[in-house]
């Protein structure tokens, strides 16, 4: 009867969902796992001084294409003349309470505290970003580069910028947390995340040691440092991809040409 066919339909269909929301949770433990070890691995490689390029060379590169960065972001200003008065924006973030400086010099850090479409490009963000000296200014995304990626080579440059460990010890169960660091000590970004009070505060995960001790710090406290043979690596690749580029570039003119040729031809004829 219907009835009974629309039993068994409801009764599949039920079935057919468990079974999807199960893979599906499968997938997410499996990526959670996946990552961990990354995450591991990149510990022993910066324990032996043995980076893995080609994925540092892959995060950063991510990095610095990223169209938007989130708020919280760790930013230095890479072009001080895409900078944009602040009263033109004022609306945007009125909600925002800050002293706006009038000269950005290139290399200052900052964090991203607020984002908004601009008005005439709505297609195109707008960035407040907020100086270590607790000044603001509002600049497009060209004016701005991320810092920190997760494989990033660090080194401590303030310990009062340092997260009591116990504190974050069920948001990063799987790590040994400690709280003693010294300035100058070096380490490697192995995970960044929210800060559990507030989501709009990014936290580092920097392995310390070959014990592969962590420690919980904000991005103020932190300098980017090279990864041995990164600069190289990144130089090769570039490189490359230009050769690669160029070579497509001359296999595409010569086929357009042949082309060409043959059709005068078959009309010659």
């Amino acid at each position: 009867s219907k009835a009974t066919v629309s039993v068994l339909n409801c009764r599949l269909t039920a079935r057919a969902m468990a079974t999807i929301e199960g893979l599906q949770a499968e997938n997410a433990a499996l990526k959670d796992a996946n990552a961990k070890l990354e995450r591991t691995i990149m510990m022993l490689r910066f324990a032996s001084n043995k980076p893995d390029l080609e994925s540092a060379y892959t995060r950063r590169k991510a990095l610095g294409e990223e169209a938007s960065p989130c708020l919280g972001t760790r930013v230095k200003v890479v072009h001080p003349g895409c900078k944009y008065a602040p009263k033109d924006f004022a609306s945007m973030f009125e909600d925002t309470k800050m002293e706006y400086t009038d000269r950005v010099e290139e290399g200052r850090m900052g964090f991203v505290v607020a984002k908004a479409p601009h008005f005439k490009k709505t297609t195109q963000d707008v960035f407040l970003i907020k100086f270590d000296n607790n000044k603001g200014a509002v600049f497009s995304r060209k004016g701005i580069e991320p810092i920190f990626y997760e494989g990033a080579y660090v080194t401590v440059a303030n310990t009062g910028c340092k997260y009591l460990g116990q504190d974050f010890s069920a948001q990063f169960p799987e790590y040994t947390l400690i709280d003693n660091v010294r300035q100058d000590d070096r380490g490697v970004i192995v995970k960044i995340d929210q800060h559990y009070k507030n989501s709009a505060v990014k936290v580092y995960l920097v392995a310390l040691n070959t014990q592969l001790e962590c420690v919980v710090m904000n991005g103020k406290g932190l300098v980017l440092r090279d990864v041995p043979g990164l600069a190289a690596y990144t130089a090769k690749k570039a490189k490359d991809e230009a050769e690669a580029k160029a070579k497509d570039e001359a296999e595409a003119k010569a086929k357009d040409e042949a082309e060409a040729k043959a059709k005068d031809e078959a009309e010659a004829k």
